[in-house]
This record gives C-alpha cells, structure tokens and sequence, in this order.
C-alpha cells in the first residue's frame, strides 16, 4: 500500500485514477495495523537491546545496525504521512 501512494503521489506524469474508497480505507486500515505491530516489535527490540547493553552482552555492531534500521523505519513512516496527507488534499 506504502508503495501504491508513494508511486500515485510521486509520479511525475500521473493522471488521476478512480478509485474505490471501500478498498482504500480498508487498505489504509491495513497499512496502519502493521504500522503499529511494528512499532510494537522495535519498542521490545529496543528494551531488549537496553538491557543487554547495559549488561555489557551486546556487540556495538548490533547496536549500530538497530539505530541504522530505525532510521529507515522512521524515514519510511515519514513518507507514507506524506502520502496520506497528499492523498487526503487530493493531489
């Protein structure tokens, strides 16, 4: 769905398709349960990580990696905003 309002969004040449709203909002519906089971899931990685950090259990290339995939995770999250508030004002 992230991929389907991004392309429609970002397109230089896109026309403006009709769409179902039924199956919009489904799958918008669908875009943010995932959206919050996967902030579910970073938010024990990251407790987890914590722990074993301050146990000194962890190797720093772990964390390293973690921080990196985060900052995709929030970037990612920015541009599917993005793409809903465009689809909303109708561009």
């Amino acid at each position: 769905m992230a991929e389907y309002l991004r392309e429609l969004v970002l397109a230089e040449k896109a026309t403006k398709q009709a769409m179902n709203s039924v199956d919009l909002i489904r799958n918008i519906d669908q875009v943010g349960q995932a959206m919050g089971k996967t902030a579910l899931n970073i938010h024990e990685i990251a407790i987890n990580l914590s722990r074993q950090e301050k146990n000194q259990c962890i190797e720093p290339q772990i964390i390293t990696q973690f921080n990196g995939l985060m900052e995709q995770y929030l970037q990612d999250r920015k541009e599917l905003a993005n793409a809903y508030r465009s689809l909303m004002r109708g561009k």
